[in-house]
C-alpha cells in the first residue's frame, strides 16, 4: 500500500473477498472505495456498466473501470 494505481493514491485494503480486494484510495482530492477483481468477465463488466447509472445515498458513486491500467468506462 501507498502506491497508486492509474492516478489513484492507494491508501489502505478495507476488505477482501473471493473475487478480490477493496481499497481505500484518493484522487484530486477526493476519497473513492477501489474493487480490485482477480479476473475479469462478462458479468463484471455488466456490474459496472449498472453501478455507472446508480446514484443513491447509501451506495458508493461508480467512477470508472480499468483492466491491467487500461481504463474502459
Amino acid at each position: 500500500l501507498g502506491s497508486s494505481l492509474n492516478g489513484y493514491s492507494i491508501q489502505a485494503q478495507i476488505g477482501r473477498g473471493g473475487f478480490g480486494v477493496v481499497l481505500r484510495g484518493e484522487k484530486s482530492g477526493t476519497k473513492f472505495a477501489i474493487k480490485e477483481l482477480k479476473t475479469i468477465n462478462k458479468t463484471d463488466i455488466k456490474e459496472a456498466e449498472i453501478l455507472r447509472k446508480w446514484s443513491h445515498d447509501h451506495i458508493i458513486k461508480y467512477e470508472q473501470s480499468f483492466f491491467d491500467k487500461t481504463i474502459f468506462d
